[in-house]
């Protein structure tokens, strides 16, 4: 019987701290990588929380690269080609115009 689709995944979150490579890494020449889409979409600033990335030609070494008010740039865990995981740091005196709430844009650096 073959395994479920998601038993990847399970390993990967296991708690093993042994970082997994992947078999078979996209063809440079099919571009840089792409950025479809970051979840969740709504986080707080008072503590870190972990983002899933998801989008095409993800690989090793590329960096989440936020724009203001963030301005920070975030090393991803690859899970596989299209999914990679980013963790947002707590930023405790974070105001933005008196405001509680505020917008940055999100895009794939790499190495």
């Amino acid at each position: 019987m073959q395994a479920p689709a998601f038993a990847g995944l399970a390993s990967a979150l296991n708690g093993s701290r042994t970082p997994r490579t992947l078999s078979q890494p996209p063809p440079k020449s099919c571009g840089p990588p792409r950025l479809d889409a970051v979840g969740p979409r709504i986080v707080s600033n008072q503590t870190a929380y972990p983002v899933m990335l998801y989008g095409e030609r993800f690989a090793e070494g590329m960096k989440l690269r936020l724009g203001p008010p963030y301005s920070a740039e975030l090393p991803c865990a690859l899970v596989d080609h299209s999914h990679a995981t980013a963790l947002l740091p707590a930023i405790k005196a974070f105001a933005v115009g008196g405001t509680s709430e505020a917008a940055a844009t999100a895009k794939l650096v790499t190495a």
